[in-house]
């Protein structure tokens, strides 16, 4: 029975990351089978959610790193837009719980797992070396310019799709549900 544990952990884990991408409603699925049996409380789950998140971007910008060494800012950005086009329901849960955390648990939680990401990115981007104190604000700084660039390529396909020849672009661009589905239902309509 304790050998299927961390099987039937990676499981409900996976099935947790399923349904926060198709709900997309911002909630921690602990309404589903397994969770607190095998991950434990909302909290838990969210941390184990925001290890997802981590461990995807983390690859994410090492393949793009390798792929444009001389450039490891715009890497970095490039793969952390890449991750939440991948993951937007998730980078939506993670963004909300920031923004608006349950319970000062949760928020010290948040606080130090926004802290681990600002560090990745700025440490990715050549922005800060591992242990400066100045990580955080230069990973943050990293962190918008992403965001930006991920608004800036959603709306030119959206602009693309306005065109005859163009629906084509975003047909073949495929985040799940997110403002790209609803711009294509609206463009399809």
């Amino acid at each position: 029975m304790k050998q299927q544990t961390p099987h039937r952990r990676a499981q409900v884990l996976r099935a947790a990351l399923a349904a926060v991408e198709e709900r997309r409603d911002t909630r921690v699925p602990t309404d589903l089978p397994g969770v607190a049996a095998t991950v434990g409380d909302e909290l838990a789950l969210l941390g184990a959610l925001t290890l997802r998140w981590h461990t995807r971007l983390a690859g994410l910008v090492e393949r793009e790193q390798q792929r444009t060494p001389r450039d490891p800012v715009g890497a970095t950005e490039r793969a952390w837009a890449r991750a939440a086009d991948e993951m937007p329901g998730l980078r939506a849960l993670l963004d909300h719980h920031r923004a608006h955390p349950r319970d000062d648990r949760t928020a010290e939680a948040t606080v130090r797992a926004t802290a681990t990401e600002h560090a990745l990115l700025a440490v990715a981007a050549g922005r800060a070396e591992v242990g400066d104190p100045r990580a955080a604000g230069a990973g943050a700084a990293v962190e918008q310019a992403a965001r930006a660039r991920r608004l800036a390529g959603l709306t030119t396909l959206a602009a693309r799709a306005a065109d005859d020849g163009a629906a084509v672009a975003l047909a073949s661009y495929r985040p799940r549900r997110g403002l790209l589905g609803r711009l294509r239902s609206l463009v399809a309509a």
